[in-house]
């Protein structure tokens, strides 16, 4: 659908991503596509900042917009909840300052990877 798509993650988690895909994946069929994939290391443009959200993964991100308040939160923190820390390159103990950081933005807009 998407054919000239880019990919863009944190350096982290390409490093994690080349070392263990079936460990930062946990679908063996999903790792095996991301084989095929370029992900380019994601930067701060002029109106949206990239933000190292250790927790979820140790390479997670967050991406904020600051102008109209929005906070595409990806897998870390979620309308009724936060990501899970139980996964290999998982960092529990830094969920919490993660969240802290992130609701001190006070987004009016929270745009979460998915919801249950």
């Amino acid at each position: 659908m998407f054919k000239n798509a880019k990919f863009y993650s944190s350096k982290q988690e390409i490093r994690d991503l080349a070392q263990n895909p079936q460990g930062c994946i946990l679908n063996q069929d999903m790792a095996e596509k991301f084989r095929y994939v370029e992900l380019g290391a994601a930067k701060d443009t002029q109106e949206l900042k990239i933000i190292n959200t250790p927790g979820h993964t140790r390479g997670s991100i967050c991406i904020w917009y600051e102008k109209e308040k929005i906070l595409f939160s990806g897998d870390t923190m979620f309308d009724r909840g936060l990501g899970r820390t139980d996964l290999p390159t998982s960092e529990p103990k830094e969920m919490q300052k993660t969240v802290i950081k992130l609701l001190r933005l006070n987004h009016k807009i929270l745009c979460p990877g998915h919801d249950y």
